[in-house]
């Protein structure tokens, strides 16, 4: 979370190399975190927002609940303190390629999209950890450390991110 006084509020779900999670189809407890669709919007309900924000209803397929718990929080919050809100994901591009093998590697973008009005996608990005490496880390010779870092950086016994081709190094 970074919040800047009176400017805005920005959440950010990151992901090093795990997915987004999905929801449950049953399995709700009493007295725990809801797993199922029906249990996060019971208890996460968009209608006590402040309007406009988020739709009842998002897109068919996968119901990405950190993601939709995470919206919600920052909408929530932003309204409470009064400023305006941003919201992000930032994965790998290696997710990328995973997204046929597992639903939680899918791309979220249509689910967040569906739950906002069309005048707030902007307020939604999915950067990557390599192109943030590209615009930010990279061009600073004062982050060298956090270059060197990201660019050894590994997952599985194999490189943790893509795209660093420019120092001999590629994914699978």
């Amino acid at each position: 979370m970074l919040l800047v006084p009176g400017r805005v509020l920005v959440l950010v779900e990151a992901k090093f190399t795990s997915g987004n999670i999905i929801a449950a189809k049953s399995g709700d407890a009493d007295g725990e975190k809801p797993r199922t669709r029906a249990g996060i919007l019971s208890r996460y309900s968009p209608t006590l927002l402040p309007q406009p924000t988020l739709l009842r209803d998002a897109a068919e397929g996968p119901f990405f609940m950190q993601l939709y718990r995470n919206l919600v929080f920052a909408v929530h919050m932003a309204a409470e303190i009064g400023t305006e809100w941003a919201f992000g994901n930032l994965t790998s591009k290696r997710q990328a390629g995973l997204r046929a093998s597992r639903m939680e590697y899918t791309d979220p973008r249509a689910f967040v999209l569906s739950l906002l009005p069309p005048d707030m996608h902007e307020r939604f990005v999915q950067p990557t950890w390599e192109a943030l490496e590209a615009a930010v880390i990279r061009p600073r010779n004062s982050l060298g450390d956090l270059a060197e870092h990201m660019r050894y950086k590994s997952a599985h016994c194999e490189q943790a991110f893509c795209d660093l081709r420019r120092r001999g190094l590629t994914c699978r």
